[in-house]
This record gives structure tokens, sequence and C-alpha cells, in this order.
């Protein structure tokens, strides 16, 4: 697919560069988003926030209509929070894309505001620490799409309490052991396609601990480290679905099973 910087809506002349040497419009990510929050962006006149290649420690407050991309393929741009803080403080409808995210706080992105749609496209969320998770939505009325990432972190690499979270193509992957799951659902709504699911060292690639409002795992790979299931299921989950999906365990019978899917021990 080809690389793409600046997302519908945004234009060559809505733009700000950052740049961590003093060669942009602003040395910060945040002042940069600011200035451009400050241009009263519209979802059709947004505008784009460019980071140059560099290490940037902020935690961001992101606003809606105003887009955060990396400027060269990599990500070469990469956001590390202060310590104690999450990597995104506020989200917003916006779009963040060729980004690499970096804490030591649970979570890294931390979905928790009403009437957004926040978009991570290509954007990498690597940190070993144990216990320390990717991304979390708690609020229902939230949605989180995800294209084309590597969220592969030390706890849970997705937890979806409330909300809509939509995933394709998308890596999640947990490294530390039992009790942390690449996918963790409490309820919302998840729908997951093409993605695969890694759990490294612990048990399962996907747990569901409640009946979510929604739960679709599709054509996915998913595979457990240890123990029986790719899929568990503690309670039952009327609405929750695994089709099409390529796993080394078995999905628990608490979830629906649809065609397709092949067990598989080398997956």
């Amino acid at each position: 697919m080809p690389y793409r910087v600046i997302p519908g809506g945004a234009s060559s002349s809505r733009c700000y560069l950052v740049d961590g040497g003093g060669n942009g419009d602003y040395q910060t990510i945040q002042a940069a988003i600011n200035a451009a929050h400050a241009q009263v962006p519209t979802s059709t006149n947004r505008w784009l926030v460019l980071v140059g290649p560099g290490s940037y420690t902020e935690s961001l407050t992101l606003y809606d209509y105003v887009d955060v991309s990396g400027l060269s393929p990599g990500p070469a741009a990469k956001v590390v929070a202060p310590t104690a803080q999450s990597v995104i403080a506020t989200p917003a409808t916006s779009w963040l894309s060729n980004l690499s995210l970096y804490g030591l706080t649970d979570p890294c992105v931390l979905l928790n505001v009403a009437d957004i749609t926040l978009r991570m496209d290509t954007v990498q969320i690597l940190i070993g620490t144990a216990a320390i998770g990717g991304i979390k939505s708690v609020h229902v009325d939230s949605t989180l799409e995800l294209y084309s990432c590597d969220i592969t972190v030390g706890g849970h690499a997705l937890r979806v309490v409330n909300g809509t979270v939509k995933a394709y193509n998308t890596k999640f992957g947990t490294l530390s052991g039992p009790g942390y799951y690449p996918v963790y659902i409490e309820g919302g709504w998840t729908d997951l396609s093409y993605c695969e699911i890694v759990n490294s060292i612990g048990e399962g690639g996907v747990n569901f601990v409640a009946n979510p409002g929604r739960g679709r795992i599709l054509h996915c790979i998913v595979r457990k480290a240890a123990g029986t299931y790719s899929v568990l299921a503690g309670v039952a989950c009327a609405a929750a679905t695994v089709a099409g999906t390529l796993h080394n365990g078995s999905i628990h019978a608490n979830v629906g099973v649809a065609v397709g899917n092949d067990a598989d021990a080398s997956v």
C-alpha cells in the first residue's frame, strides 16, 4: 500500500512542521497541535501536524480535526511519554499515522472521551515492560480504528471495556506472563479482521471475560503460548463470533464458532 501523509480533508496549506532541531515551524508536537487547533479546523478543513524524525518527550492532548503524522516512513518519529503520564493524555477525532508511541504508564493510549473517532494508521506501540498495556477503551461513546498497526507490549495490547474498536491488518502481541492477553474484552463492540494476535509467554490470544455488545474475530491468526485455548471465554458470549481463523489451540465453547476455522499447532 502506498505511503500516505495527508488524510482526507487535510491540505498542504493547512500544515505545520515539527522538528526538534529547530528547522520546522515548532520544536514540540503539542505546540504545533495547539497552533493548528487555534485555526478552528473542521471535518472538511482539517489541519495536519507533520513530525520530523527524532524522539519527542511529550504527553499529547489531541483536538478534533487536527491530524498528526510522522514525516518519514519507519516510523522515525517517536513520542515518549514523561514519567507517570500516558502518551495520549486526551484523545479526539483525529488521525495518528506513521508514529511510534512509547511510555511506562498503563495504558499507553486511553480512550476515555465521548463522541470521538480516533484513527491510528501505521502506528507502533512496542513496550516490553511487564504490565504496561497498549490501548484501553473505556468510554461507551468512543470509537477507535486501527489500520496496519503493531501493538506489542508487556500487558494487554488491546483492552476493551466500553466503546467501539475496529482493527484491520494489525498485530496485537503480549510479552508478559499469565494474566495478560493480546486482546482482553470486558464489554463494548470489537471487530478485528485480518489481524495477528500473539501471546508469547502467557496463555491465550483472546480472552472474553464478559459478554460484549459485539465481538468479532474474523480471518485472524490467533496464537496461544500455553494452556488449552487460543480464544478463552469465562462466561457465555452470545454476541461473540470467531470465524475464518487460524489458531493453535481450541476456541472455548462459550464463544460462537462459525465456519472456516482451522486449528494448527504450527500457526
